[in-house]
């Protein structure tokens, strides 16, 4: 899984928005507030909307796409061997 950052946020014209479940608040960059993102800035806090679209998407659920996720990072890191 991965966001794409900064850019290639999840949009309104893209086939996935249909799938995401959060909201993440976002504003025009010149009203910036630290509480929002800024609009068409992408950022790793969305990556619980890729999940979602991609569990969505491959009709798992987001917990075993998570899981999946997670082993392939340890195996590709080599972590816990």
């Amino acid at each position: 899984l991965e966001t794409d950052c900064p850019y290639c946020d999840i949009r309104r014209t893209h086939h996935s928005p249909q799938f995401v479940k959060t909201d993440i608040p976002k504003v025009a960059v010149k009203n910036y507030d630290p509480a929002k993102l800024a609009k068409e800035r992408n950022e790793p806090c969305t990556m619980v909307q890729v999940l979602e679209a991609a569990a969505a998407l491959l009709e798992v659920t987001e917990g075993e796409l998570a899981a999946a996720a997670w082993e392939n990072s340890l195996k590709m890191f080599s972590v816990g061997e």
